[in-house]
């Protein structure tokens, strides 16, 4: 739908409104994550299962792990190749810190300094705990996350320069990020 007002002296406004299908925007965006190579740690084979699932849609390149310990194996093992992991995604439920001290043991290894991390967590808390300089968590999203939600937010952490001191990236960060606006022009 266009319309156009006119007054003749004052100007003219232009006004569009178009209907688009719900998810557009996601399906526009798959691009962005298309073959990027994450690993995938989570301790909860459902949530393990759910990700899985989402990350294929995107045509994310992806290895799961259930368990710290193995996850920093497979870290160890693609660093020494030409195929490391360019975003560690961590949901640990069993253990309150586990997902934590995951994150702190690849912050404070060099090898894995090109590794961004994006950290799941059960509640606002854990973002102020677990945000400290001492570790380097590029993205903290408070489940249930929406599919949409994390998508942004691993796109927005992909598509920094790794040389770049970045804010964290939260829930609300992105929803700030995505708040339409009006805009007026007087032509």
């Amino acid at each position: 739908n266009l319309t156009l007002r006119s007054v003749e002296g004052l100007g003219s406004t232009f006004k569009i409104s178009l209907k688009l299908p719900k998810g557009a925007g996601l399906v526009a965006n798959q691009s962005l994550l298309n073959r990027h190579r994450i690993l995938l740690v989570a301790d909860s084979m459902r949530d393990r299962g759910k990700l899985l699932e989402y990350f294929q849609e995107w045509l994310l390149e992806v290895d799961s792990h259930g368990s710290s310990p193995v996850a920093l194996e497979k870290l160890r093992q693609a660093s020494l190749t030409k195929q490391p992991y360019e975003l560690v995604i961590i949901d640990l439920q069993l253990h309150k810190h586990a997902g934590a001290q995951l994150a702190q043991e690849i912050s404070k290894n060099p090898a894995f300094d090109n590794v961004r991390i994006l950290l799941l967590v059960h509640d606002r808390d854990s973002l102020t705990q677990n945000n400290n300089s001492a570790q380097r968590i590029d993205a903290m999203l408070v489940k249930p996350v929406r599919k949409q939600m994390l998508h942004d937010a691993i796109a927005t952490v992909l598509g920094r320069e790794y040389s770049e001191v970045q804010p964290l990236v939260t829930d609300r960060s992105l929803q700030d990020a995505t708040v339409t606006h009006t805009r007026r022009a007087l032509l």
